[in-house]
């Protein structure tokens, strides 16, 4: 029967373990190692190994807490198994190891005998995932400021159709020379710029997925009567007849829900042509 408990035995141990072996003194110098150790991650041959010191194999970052580690691994005899980045080599290059730390006392004296496996594709997945989590909490503030934007956007536009209505209505019967006029001129390009900011926010609320809506048309169209009346002029009898079945509109489009008043306001908005003393229309051009 071979003998089993010669050196050649446990060198083979030790070179079969999956990653790195190293055996520290006290003061954290190589006293043993397996070739991964030596080849792959310093790269030096065994006469150079021999009495160096292991912390400097450590992430500059990470290396006084790996120094504070031994020192308690000594004092209490306790495993230690913790993450850290290792130089390839003396670096800049590292590879995240999950190393293990236990103490033995041979010939009276504490060693440290540890192993390490590399885990840097693991902890880089874990980059990946952490920095798509950030990704999409990032969307998902962008998709409430659109949806926050888009709300605030429309019930503006539906104040300015009324601002620009009503001084519409007003220039008509205003003198075209004037105080007032002026005045009218003024809120009505205000008004105007004002829908351009509203229309640049609709834009960016529409990069948003939203849900249709279900818009009551008669409510909506009620509540334009008056306005549209004073927009289409006394000379033209505006009926409205509601629907029978007070029926809804389903928006089917994934944009935001159109604004109602706004729609009935271009669709009724016309060009005023004098034509031997009869007002004429002209729809607008879209």
């Amino acid at each position: 029967m071979p003998d089993v408990s010669g050196h050649a035995i446990t060198d083979s141990i030790i070179e079969s373990i999956p990653g790195a072996f190293y055996m520290l003194d006290a003061m954290g110098r190589y006293v043993r190692w397996n070739a991964y150790q030596r080849d792959e991650i310093l790269g030096l041959s065994d006469e150079e190994m021999a009495g160096r010191n292991a912390m400097a194999t450590f992430h500059p970052d990470d290396r006084a807490e790996a120094i504070e580690r031994m020192r308690r691994v000594l004092e209490t005899g306790e495993e230690d198994i913790d993450e850290g980045r290792v130089l390839l080599r003396g670096g800049p290059d590292y590879r995240w190891f999950l190393m293990t730390g236990r103490r033995a006392i041979i010939a009276g004296m504490p060693y440290i005998i540890g192993t390490g496996l590399d885990i840097t594709d693991r902890k880089k997945a874990e980059e990946e995932n952490e920095s798509l989590g950030q990704q999409l909490q990032h969307s998902q503030k962008m998709e409430i400021v659109g949806k926050l934007a888009g709300g605030i956007a429309h019930d503006f536009n539906n104040m300015l159709a009324v601002i620009l209505g009503h001084t519409e209505a007003l220039l008509e019967e205003t003198a075209p020379e004037g105080e007032l006029r002026r005045h009218l001129d003024s809120i009505l390009k205000a008004a105007s710029r004002s829908a351009d900011l509203t229309r640049q926010l609709l834009a960016f609320a529409r990069r948003q997925v939203v849900l249709p809506k279900v818009l009551e048309l008669d409510s909506a169209v009620e509540g334009t009567l008056s306005l549209l009346q004073r927009l289409i002029g006394e000379h033209v009898a505006l009926k409205w007849q509601p629907g029978s079945g007070g029926g809804a509109y389903q928006n089917r489009s994934l944009a935001d829900r159109p604004d109602p008043h706004q729609s009935l306001r271009e669709c009724t908005g016309c060009d005023r042509a004098e034509r031997n003393g009869d007002h004429k229309y002209r729809e607008r051009p879209p």
